[in-house]
């Protein structure tokens, strides 16, 4: 098992707070292997163990043998800490090319440090990695392609300028939380399995993955730095919402959202290549977005409110009648606006409960597909409906204007309820 440590600035590592009977301090005199006793200025086997206190003023090396031991058992020590101390460009580099445990307590990162691990590693304790922040900020990066990281603690700093980055396509899956501010995701994978997400930013910066289990949110904006759409968000489930923007200035690839029995709500305005209504849930809209290919699974639904417009390239897809037949595009309430095509993907309903919603500057297609349209609130389609044989339904108490006079379907239009104007 190989192990090494770099470091490259003054830097301070406790491990263990809980002081060990024959502790020692140790300070580096040159550059040097761990247990190498010239490297502390001392002789035979004076160099630091766990519970030790190391002051690093040189390059300190951990590599084979006693000293990959000894280094195992500082990171594994009971109550063991990490602490890399304030300074501009103080940095610390622990490669862990096997699988290895961080147990204890915590891992600290004072004000100007950054902190990079790479391996397969598990972070146990109650705050995982601790960032102080202040002035420049602390930066803790996880830096390896192919490494898995599993935190079963939280990730806590300075919300003002603390930073965790996901770098090299490294999959990290933790049950907790995440409070910073900001969190940068490169390539691969991060799973929230447990924990809310609270950060001024969370940065896509390759195409990576953010996957939140059911029930669990994001404090704060989305964004994606690269010219070309990247990044996928995914909400797994239950009730669940992005307080901020999503893909502000430039577009995520691909959302995921509105798994079985679930409710996803975007507070924030939405730019996103893609959005997917994965199941039978709902997505609310809160803000004026725009997106390009948009899905509804059989049974899910796309809910617009707060006098948000959405504009795309592409189509809206629908698919069904939504939950309990409340439409599969549903306007909750306000005035809302759809601009854009939309293609029944299968015979479907589009709903306003309240308000007004408006379909523009498209045209709604799928060959033979039946569409209905309903509810106790105001639909204005200036669409071309052009969906062939299918039919057109109205019922509800609302009313519906049709205003585009040059409708190529040919089903027959039925009115059980409300009111259907045509050519307004």
């Amino acid at each position: 098992m190989k192990k090494f440590l770099a470091v490259v600035a003054i830097l301070s590592l406790v491990f263990s707070p809980v002081t060990p009977a024959f502790a020692a301090n140790y300070t580096t005199t040159e550059a040097g292997h761990w247990n190498d006793a010239a490297t502390w200025g001392g002789t035979g086997s004076q160099y630091p163990h766990a519970g030790d206190t190391a002051t690093i003023q040189n390059n300190v090396f951990v590599r084979d043998g006693a000293t990959a031991a000894a280094a195992s058992a500082a990171l594994n020590g009971t109550n063991g800490m990490i602490w890399v101390s304030a300074g501009s460009g103080n940095t610390l580099t622990c490669d862990l090319t096997d699988d290895a445990t961080v147990g204890g307590q915590r891992i600290q990162l004072n004000a100007g440090t950054a902190l990079t691990m790479v391996g397969n590693i598990n972070f146990q304790s109650g705050h995982a990695i601790l960032l102080t922040g202040g002035g420049e900020g602390a930066t803790f990066n996880f830096g390896k392609a192919g490494s898995t990281y599993t935190l079963t603690a939280n990730i806590w700093g300075n919300t003002t300028d603390s930073i965790v980055e996901f770098l090299g396509g490294a999959d990290v899956i933790t049950t907790s939380g995440v409070s910073l501010k900001e969190m940068n995701i490169n390539a691969g994978t991060v799973s929230f399995d447990g924990g809310n997400i609270t950060a001024t930013t969370v940065k896509f910066e390759d195409d990576g993955t953010l996957s939140l289990a059911s029930g669990h949110s994001i404090t704060g904006n989305v964004n994606n730095t690269s010219l070309t759409p990247k990044g996928t968000l995914t909400l797994a489930g239950g009730t669940q919402s992005v307080s901020g923007t999503v893909g502000a200035g430039h577009a995520l690839s691909v959302i995921n959202a509105g798994a079985d029995s679930s409710a996803s709500t975007f507070s924030g305005a939405v730019n996103a290549s893609a959005l997917n209504v994965t199941g039978d849930g709902t997505v609310t809209l809160n803000a004026s977005s725009t997106i390009g290919t948009t899905s509804v699974h059989n049974g899910g639904a796309l809910q617009l409110q707060n006098n948000s417009t959405v504009t795309g390239s592409a189509s809206l897809t629908l698919n069904g009648t939504g939950i309990s037949s409340g439409g599969a595009l549903r306007n909750i309430s306000d005035s809302n606006i759809w601009s854009g095509n939309i293609t029944l993907g299968d015979h479907s309903r589009i709903n306003s409960d309240a308000g007004t919603l408006t379909l523009s500057d498209g045209t709604i297609s799928g060959a033979g597909k039946n569409l209905t349209v309903g509810g106790s609130g105001g639909i204005a389609i200036g669409d071309v409906i052009g969906t062939t044989t299918g039919t057109l339904t109205k019922d509800g108490s609302g009313t519906v204007t049709l205003s585009n006079a040059n409708n190529t379907y040919t089903g027959t239009t039925t009115i059980t309820a409300g009111t259907l104007s045509v050519g307004v």
